[in-house]
């Protein structure tokens, strides 16, 4: 995620917080959601990214003037050297080269001293403090490529339909300052200094207060930047308010739809939620392993189950999300704040269309509750998506060979014939 996008994540989460001391039962919680404010966590303001990416700028100047005049310790440490090659000997290492005969040479009648005890003041360049330069170098890189990588989303591909590519100067800005910065950061990594520090292990990002970080105005101004900087510590953490996020979202469609909350005991925090539609029930189960929700939807008119697994991304590539090992779910989708794929599709079709969090949930329910009034005998035999022949029917289940969806036959409250889809492939 940006960082734009996790500063709007702690705001919901922040409301959330209070909203679930006012309503802590899950009727309530469910109840009054029109009461819990929601905001989308996406900015397509290019003008709010060129305002980070100035603050970038800024810091990555001063992080070049770090790099230039860095803080250095002077260590003292003891070498044994060559006699000629020592500088002034104290009293103390010349009692000690006195009192060991490997030091000692003969020549002809003489005993000499070859080599010596002598203490050499080292500078230290990897201090705590220019530890913690590089890894905010680090951090820096890592979310300038998300920026970039988001933007190189966005721009538009070349297709029949869309031939022309035009997109928009503001955009084009952004990705250009983009590029001028990870340059920068490039130029960083290739320096002495960044060589020489990166050397020892990365600190934890949780930096602790130093005088350097406090008083050298350099320092100080990378601290306090890096502190707004931070806005989670534990990445497992971004997963979990994502998680809430688009649980609320959720839900709030599922009360759009007429869903009835069906467990009055239920509290926010239990990981299994219940409800109750005109045609299905649903079990929504917090999928806490793989940081997602399982669906089990249910037709109230027939024994049929259809299961789902909602994956959750952070990221606009989808890079991180793996399909679960255990094939138990009828369909395995991931989502992030700007798009839905397929996870058993190998192609991952970029964004066309930019489209809200709210609607991305809402076409992602709009498949796994398509359902609709049809004629049995015609559509046992043709595909209702692609009107496809090659249709494999097993214990009332139809997999069309073609576009890969499944449906079952079932009925409603006034005994109607209801084709549902259990997996629905709409035709590009």
């Amino acid at each position: 995620m940006r960082s734009v996008e996790k500063v709007s994540l702690q705001e919901f989460v922040s409301d959330m917080k209070d909203y679930c001391v006012s309503y802590p039962t899950g009727l309530d919680f469910y109840s009054n959601l029109d009461k819990l404010p929601m905001n989308s966590l996406q900015s397509l303001s290019c003008e709010k990214d060129q305002a980070y990416l100035k603050q970038v700028d800024r810091i990555l100047r001063i992080i070049m003037s770090i790099v230039a005049h860095p803080h250095i310790s002077n260590k003292r440490e003891e070498i044994v050297t060559r006699i000629e090659q020592a500088k002034q000997l104290s009293e103390e290492e010349f009692r000690r080269v006195l009192q060991s005969g490997n030091m000692w040479k003969r020549h002809d009648d003489k005993m000499v001293p070859e080599e010596v005890y002598y203490y050499q003041h080292v500078d230290e360049l990897a201090i705590y403090e220019n530890q913690f330069i590089c890894l905010l170098i680090d951090l820096l890189d890592k979310d300038l490529a998300m920026y970039g990588e988001f933007y190189i989303a966005l721009l538009p591909s070349y297709t029949e339909d869309h031939p022309e590519m035009i997109s928009g100067e503001e955009s084009q800005l952004v990705l250009r300052q983009i590029d001028r910065l990870r340059k920068r950061i490039s130029f960083l990594k290739n320096t002495h200094f960044y060589k020489e520090v990166s050397k020892v292990r990365r600190i934890s990002r949780n930096i602790q207060r130093t005088n350097i970080l406090l008083k050298d105005n350099l320092y100080k101004q990378t601290f306090r930047f890096y502190r707004q900087f931070i806005s989670y510590e534990n990445e497992g953490v971004v997963y979990e308010d994502l998680q809430n996020f688009y649980f609320v979202l959720i839900l709030k469609d599922l009360f759009k739809r007429g869903f009835k909350f069906d467990g009055s005991a239920t509290v926010f925090g239990k990981p299994v939620w219940n409800f109750v539609g005109e045609q299905f029930k649903i079990k929504l189960t917090f999928d806490q392993s793989k940081f997602g929700f399982d669906f089990v939807i249910a037709d109230q008119y027939s024994n049929t189950l259809a299961r789902h697994l909602l994956l959750l991304s952070p990221t606009i590539s989808f890079s991180e999300v793996r399909n679960p090992e255990v094939d138990v779910w009828d369909t395995v989708d991931a989502l992030s704040l700007w798009n839905c794929v397929d996870m058993q599709d190998s192609v991952k079709r970029p964004i066309e269309k930019p489209l809200s969090e709210a609607q991305l949930v809402a076409n992602w329910l709009d498949n796994k509750l398509a359902h609709t009034i049809a004629n049995e005998d015609v559509y046992s035999h043709y595909c209702p998506v692609c009107k496809s022949k090659n249709i494999d029917i097993k214990d009332g289940l139809h997999v069309c060979m073609k576009c890969k969806s499944h449906y079952v036959f079932t009925r409603n409250k006034n005994s109607n014939t209801v084709l549902w889809f259990t997996k629905l492939r709409r035709a590009k």
